[in-house]
């Protein structure tokens, strides 16, 4: 009788460990296909809007007035997406042919950093620009760090290097309730504006 006793007992305690192991691993699996499905996000937004050759990418803080630093872009390592052609489709910049030089057409014809804006590539701007990088995405709360504290190379303060992006809440289509929440951010290591 013993014997039974402990052996039910044994049996009792293996399976209540591999229950909540089990829901462990459903938790890591929710959270494994968030971040999949996020990574696919970012990729299909670089494909949609800086897939096109008539396009260039920099970063947010390109949306600084041009006397300051950056300052006031609360997130200036944000990427953004501009077209590469005039609004009549002719080039920014042409070559003058007797002259031999360049002639930059943005500065001439009054082009706007913040009215060319396409997109920023950032969680939560999927559907649209709601975010750009002078507004930074809302606040803290409601955004996750990716580049932070870490994950800085040596002689990077935090306040200076650190990257947020809007958390987007993932709705179980079953219930209708929170199954997770991801964000992304495309970096600017290959940014081709100047």
């Amino acid at each position: 009788m013993v014997l039974l006793t402990t052996l039910a007992v044994g049996l009792l305690g293996l399976s209540s460990i591999e229950i909540r192991s089990s829901s462990r691993n459903v938790a890591m699996q929710q959270a494994r296909a968030n971040a999949r499905m996020a990574m696919m996000m970012a990729v299909g937004n670089l494909q949609k809007y800086a897939g096109p050759d008539q396009r260039v990418t920099g970063p947010s803080d390109f949306l600084a007035p041009k006397n300051g630093n950056g300052a006031n872009v609360a997130q200036p390592h944000w990427t953004g997406v501009w077209k590469s052609v005039m609004p009549d489709g002719g080039p920014m910049i042409r070559r003058q042919g007797n002259g031999g030089g360049l002639r930059d057409r943005r500065t001439l014809e009054g082009w706007d950093v913040r009215d060319d804006l396409l997109a920023q590539l950032v969680s939560g701007n999927e559907d649209g620009t709601r975010f750009t990088g002078d507004s930074g995405g809302g606040d803290e709360a409601s955004q996750e760090v990716l580049v932070g504290k870490g994950s800085l190379g040596d002689g990077q303060t935090e306040s200076e290097s650190i990257v947020r992006a809007p958390k987007v809440t993932i709705q179980d289509s079953d219930n209708d309730k929170p199954a997770g929440e991801y964000a992304w951010w495309v970096g600017d290591l290959g940014t081709k504006a100047n």
